[in-house]
Parts: structure tokens; sequence; C-alpha cells
């Protein structure tokens, strides 16, 4: 007898429960990466917090190539922060690629229960009908004799 749909999707299933073992490791790496990478963040904006605070209180008596330096060194710290900033928008969006292919799976196994219980109520069907023909045999062989 030739396999079912059903059993066709379990050597799929078995494929998928590979690919998400691999998805959940990324996962894994990515929630990783991306902590560290909004702790570097934070850092970034603190410093660049503490330094605008220190800076601020000595302005008086600075002179103009200290403030050009200071102006410079401020914008490459927003831009370090923007930068990082961008880094971690791409991370949260491989997360959440990842997370939908971890839910493939449970998706896949969603479709085989449903192949299966159709399946089960075609036979139900057919083995119905089979039974109403005998039994109409059966009358009609009882009527004969």
């Amino acid at each position: 007898m030739a396999e079912s749909r059903a059993q066709r999707m379990k050597i799929v299933l078995l494929v998928a429960k590979r690919h998400e073992d691999e998805v959940a490791q990324r996962l894994g790496g990515l929630n990783e990466q991306l902590s560290v990478e909004s702790a570097q963040l934070q850092a970034l904006e603190e410093y660049q917090e503490q330094y605008l605070q220190a800076q601020g209180a000595v302005r008086a008596g600075v002179r103009v190539d200290e403030l050009i330096n200071y102006t410079n060194f401020i914008g490459r710290l927003g831009e370090a922060c923007r930068d990082q900033s961008t880094k971690i928008e791409r991370l949260q969006r491989q997360l959440g690629m990842a997370q939908q292919e971890w839910h493939k799976r449970k998706n896949l196994e969603d479709l085989i229960a449903r192949l299966e219980r159709d399946e089960t109520v075609q036979i139900d069907r057919r083995l119905q009908k089979e039974l109403d023909e005998l039994s109409a045999q059966q009358l009609l062989r009882n009527q004969q004799e």
C-alpha cells in the first residue's frame, strides 16, 4: 500500500526538526550578541553623557582648537551610537526572522495532524460505505430467498 500523505509529511517534519535545532542555536547566538551590543550602546551613551557633563563645566577659557576637537569628538560619539543602534536593529530583525523559522515546525505538525484526521475520516467513510453495501446485498439475498 502506498504511503499516506501524513506519513510522507513526517519525513518533512524530521528535516524541519533538524533545521529547528540549527535555528535554535542561531537564536541563542543572536540573543547573546544582541545583549552584548545593547550593553555596548548603553556604555557609549553613558560615556557621551558623562563627557558632555564634564566638558560643559570646563567650557570657560577653552581655546578654539580644543572646542573644535571637542565638537568633533562628540560628533564621532554620536555617530558611534547611531551605528550601534543600527547594528542592534539589524540583529533584532535577524532574531525575528529566526524566530519565524523556528515556529515553522509547529505549522508542519499541525498540517500532519490535520492530514491524519482527514485520512481517518476518509477511511471511516469508505468502511461505512462498504458496510452499507454489504448490508444492502445481505438484505437483497434474504429477500430473494
